[in-house]
C-alpha cells in the first residue's frame, strides 16, 4: 500500500511542518507532496533548503502565489497525489498536527 501525505503550510511555520513530514515518513509514507500557500520568505527558503536535501522523489512542494486557504491548498495536493501513478492512498495532514506513532498502521488495519 503506497501512501502519499499531503500538507498544506502557509505563514512562518516551518518548524512545524518539518516534524510533520519527519513524522509522515517514519510512519511509512512513501512521498509527501507539501503545498506551500504563499508562506513567509524565511519558511519558504528553510523548504527549499529540506526539499533539495530529500530529493523530487520523497517530497515535492508547490509554491503558491498566494494563500487560497485551507480547501485551495488541499484541493491542489489532492491533485498532485492523484495524479501520480504511484499514489495509492492519500493521508491529509496539517502542518502542525504531528502524527501519533503507529497511527497509519491503525488506519492501514481498519482499511483491510
Amino acid at each position: 500500500m503506497k501512501v502519499f501525505a499531503v500538507i498544506v503550510t502557509y505563514g512562518n511555520r516551518f518548524h512545524f511542518l518539518k516534524e510533520v513530514i519527519e513524522s509522515a515518513f517514519s510512519e511509512g509514507v512513501q512521498k509527501i507532496i507539501v503545498i506551500d500557500n504563499d508562506s513567509t520568505t524565511e519558511s519558504k527558503a528553510q523548504l527549499k533548503v529540506y526539499e533539495k536535501e530529500l530529493g523530487p522523489d520523497k517530497l515535492k512542494v508547490s509554491y503558491l502565489d498566494k494563500n487560497y486557504g485551507s480547501a485551495g491548498g488541499f484541493k491542489r495536493g489532492l491533485e498532485e497525489a492523484y495524479n501520480d501513478t504511484a499514489c495509492e492512498f492519500i493521508w491529509l495532514l496539517d502542518d502542525d498536527n504531528q502524527p501519533q506513532k503507529e497511527s497509519l498502521n491503525v488506519l492501514r488495519d481498519y482499511w483491510n
